[in-house]
């Protein structure tokens, strides 16, 4: 009889639309999914982190992170501007 290795459990991340509390570093606001997307895709190409919030506007946000400390969301935020040319500011998350 083969014996089967159990798989570890592995916690959920929270959905797209549930981002985890912390800070994020916001690079834009989009109606067009597929362009948030594209943003999501860039901070990943480039090592960060990138999660897409859909607003009550119905915009969707792009934000990198999440941080702990503010100040390293200041340091993301500095860091993501020298690769992207893009500034973006910071936003605080709340858990839920």
């Amino acid at each position: 009889k083969k014996e089967v290795a159990k798989q570890p459990v592995i916690k959920a991340a929270p959905s797209a639309d549930e981002p985890g509390s912390g800070f994020y570093v916001q690079l834009g606001a989009f109606k067009e999914k597929p362009r948030a997307q594209g943003l999501i895709d860039q901070l990943r190409h480039h090592g960060w982190n990138g999660v897409l919030s859909k607003k009550t506007n119905g915009l969707y946000a792009v934000w990198a992170g999440p941080e702990q400390q503010r100040a390293e969301a200041d340091k993301l935020q500095i860091a993501i501007e020298k690769k992207m040319k893009t500034r973006g500011f910071i936003v605080h998350q709340k858990g839920t």
